[in-house]
């Protein structure tokens, strides 16, 4: 009985031992996972500094990228896994920002605060993105520009678009942004609007309104050309008595001929004069564009009108561009002027 039970042991033993032995073996067989090796190291290329991170054969990130230029004004972060390409789709080799001095300014009711700088190469992309932090210097923000509505624009076509993303940190003087592709950025801050420009006679206000008959018996108002039609307007004091006048409203009505395309309207005032002898000289020199007729001089004086002939230039928005005492040579200086009231 006692040698059955030894047996069995053994027998215990010897499969215990097996089973113990085919496990053993069996792990060793099992494979270590690795991480697949660098394909290649990307060059970053800030102003006064470069950096080198690895990628993988895809174009992969294999470590965040989290850089920053020299002087502490551009900073760049990719995170881990973002995937780096060149405009023909294959792994990108290096990322450069470098200052630019040659886009064009922004259009009015906007400064650019501090310069602007080109992400390159052309063409390259960023999935999903990457994060630009532009630095600016709250010393050089224009009256009224607000810290908290800065962004960042990219140029594209000759004007500046606002980034649809963007984060601004007034403590580190900076803003952020996610971008796609390369660009040209800088960051822009709306200025205020401009106070409107108040009631005067001198170059920047307002033209004083006025309605007078003309010498076809009907009335012509100012705002009729400046408010109602958006027009720019020439307005010509002159006499008759007046040596240069009358080769002075020759040209204007070559004026009025060859600018009243573009929108302008023409009105000549005549100050003082009789309507009759106002009448025959307009139909002597076959004169066309409106004359009114400022019999007593309350318009010239509210004008400020001192020598005659005096021109005015008002933009369509009625403002006061431009005011010429005195004749002009000729039709080229007074064209020159005109260019200031109509784009």
């Amino acid at each position: 009985m006692m040698t059955k039970i030894l047996k069995v042991l053994l027998a215990l033993v010897l499969v215990g031992g097996s089973g113990l032995l085919a496990i053993s073996c069996n792990s060793e067989l099992m494979p270590t996972p690795t991480e697949e090796p660098p394909a290649y190291q990307l060059e970053v290329n800030l102003p006064g500094v470069s950096y080198k991170f690895p990628v993988d054969s895809i174009g992969s990130l294999m470590a965040k990228v989290d850089v920053s230029s020299a002087d502490g004004a551009v900073k760049l972060v990719l995170d881990k896994g973002t995937v780096v390409r060149d405009k023909d789709g294959k792994p990108l080799q290096v990322i450069r920002v470098a200052q630019n001095t040659v886009q064009p300014l922004p259009s009015g009711g906007v400064q650019q605060v501090g310069p602007a700088y080109t992400l390159e190469p052309s063409g390259a992309a960023f999935n999903p993105f990457l994060w630009l932090t532009l630095g600016y210097d709250p010393g050089k923000l224009g009256e009224g520009v607000e810290e908290s509505g800065l962004y960042i624009a990219s140029q594209n076509g000759g004007q500046w678009h606002p980034q649809s993303y963007r984060r601004v940190d007034i403590q580190s003087r900076s803003v952020t942004t996610q971008i796609t592709g390369s660009a040209t950025l800088t960051i822009l801050g709306t200025l205020p609007p401009a106070p409107p420009p108040v009631e005067g006679s001198e170059v920047g206000n307002l033209a004083p309104d006025f309605e007078f008959r003309s010498i076809e018996g009907t009335y012509i108002s100012l705002r009729d050309f400046s408010q109602k039609e958006s027009r720019p307007i020439l307005i010509n004091f002159w006499q008759t008595g007046c040596p240069g006048c009358l080769d002075e409203l020759t040209s204007i009505q070559q004026i009025e001929d060859e600018w009243s395309s573009k929108g302008l309207a023409v009105l000549t005032i005549n100050v003082g004069d009789a309507v009759e002898k106002v009448q025959e000289l307009v139909d002597n020199n076959k004169l066309y564009f409106s004359v009114l007729l400022d019999a007593a001089g309350d318009l010239a004086a509210k004008y400020n009108v001192s020598s005659y002939p005096t021109t005015f230039f008002i933009d369509k928005r009625g403002v006061i561009q431009v005011i010429k005492n005195g004749a002009f040579r000729d039709k080229a200086e007074m064209e020159t002027s005109l260019r200031k009231i109509i784009s």
